[in-house]
């Protein structure tokens, strides 16, 4: 029986690398920017852990971005 259940989550946490979308990790911020998470996703079910306050601000870190944008050519006004 033991070993059934040690295969059995062997196949599971193997999963991750071998199915595609469905088994994946994911790292995630607050909304505030604030706080990070690594999440791991189990199908709908996911289990996630903090990261460190530092790796979070380095991760988390908001950039200003500038966009111009450039008039439309060729569409005849």
């Amino acid at each position: 029986m033991t070993r059934i259940i040690i295969i059995a989550a062997a196949s599971l946490l193997a999963g991750c690398g071998t199915l595609d979308r469905v088994m994946e990790n994911r790292v995630a911020c607050s909304l505030d920017r604030s706080q990070g998470a690594f999440i791991s996703w189990y199908g709908p079910l996911g289990i996630s852990a903090k990261i460190a306050e530092a790796d979070a601000e380095a991760m988390c870190k908001v950039t200003p971005v500038i966009l111009q944008v450039a008039p439309r050519t060729g569409t005849g006004t």
